[in-house]
């Protein structure tokens, strides 16, 4: 039985078709590379998924239909390019950001649990200015984690790093969500980020999707 499922997903603007006739079906805690050229529809595909782009089509996550719910209620968390985090916060204070109203024992002990995932226990007031590059991706995806989200949308958050730190931060990604089950997407143009991270790549052409596969399959016949 599928966990997330979308069905004959259409986006238009101005005539122009964005995304034609988009399906899919992923099981819980997949990991599904997006993958293709700069406009292809990667990213409207990412944006109508979580409710930031108007649709024709049908979405849902455990058999639960999310066309008509607002993004703060579809269970999904989004780690941008640009990560997004507050530089006057610090580390803490960005991770519990979308937490703020839980009780505060309720926090300490999240924050807890979730600076030792990341491999930064001690370190909640650190600037976050002061950190590495590699270590404010880690904190985004703790920030991401926190409200325990359903699903994680991962859009090109490796473009910016050189390779060594690519390779490594992406290996830590995979593993913290394969042991917290949590299925994600990641938006990519970058072949090797979609054959070392997915359980499944989907590549998209001009607004389709041509091939779901896994990385072995898509390997062995493009």
């Amino acid at each position: 039985m599928s966990y997330f499922r979308a069905e004959n997903i259409n986006v238009v603007k101005e005539t122009r078709k964005i995304l034609e006739d988009v399906s899919f079906n992923v099981n819980k805690g997949e990991l599904i590379s997006i993958l293709g050229p700069s406009g292809c529809g990667k990213t409207t595909l990412m944006n109508a998924l979580l409710g930031f782009e108007d649709f024709s089509g049908q979405i849902s996550i455990e058999k639960q239909k999310l066309n008509d719910l607002s993004p703060d209620r579809r269970g999904f968390s989004a780690v941008f390019q640009g990560l997004n985090l507050f530089p006057h916060l610090s580390v803490a204070e960005n991770i519990l950001y979308g937490v703020s109203k839980l009780p505060s024992d309720v926090k300490e002990e999240k924050l807890k649990k979730l600076l030792s995932l990341i491999q930064m226990s001690g370190r909640g007031n650190d600037n976050i200015t002061k950190l590495s590059g590699g270590e404010q991706q880690r904190v985004a995806i703790a920030r991401s984690l926190a409200i325990e989200p359903r699903w994680i949308f991962l859009d090109e958050p490796f473009s910016s790093l050189d390779k060594n730190l690519k390779d490594e931060l992406r290996r830590f990604i995979k593993k913290v969500l394969k042991k917290k089950n949590i299925g994600a997407f990641l938006i990519t143009h970058d072949k090797e980020d979609a054959f070392q991270f997915s359980d499944r790549i989907m590549i998209m052409n001009m607004g389709r999707i041509v091939q779901i596969g896994t990385p072995k399959e898509v390997f062995d016949d493009p």
